[in-house]
């Protein structure tokens, strides 16, 4: 699951991107993560399944700017 953020935001999470697989819908995913990560500042979390993102990196100018100009800041490794 890759976690994306744009630093031109400077450090931190002040917004951030997510990939991860699951069946859940789009408001319900971002629910369990404020819940995991209660951040004590505002943050902006989008959670995206992979099929989503690859549907969206093309056409979406957000996507396509967390992609070339974000960080990645948490990405499980592969076994």
């Amino acid at each position: 699951m890759p976690l994306y953020s744009d630093p031109l935001r400077g450090i931190g999470l002040s917004s951030a991107d997510s990939i991860k697989k699951t069946d859940k819908k789009f408001p319900d995913r971002l629910d369990e993560f404020y819940d995991h990560l209660k951040p004590r500042v505002a943050v902006d979390i989008l959670v995206y399944t992979p099929e989503e993102f690859e549907k969206m990196k093309g056409s979406n100018q957000f996507i396509r700017h967390a992609l070339k100009n974000g960080r990645i800041l948490y990405e499980k490794q592969r076994r």
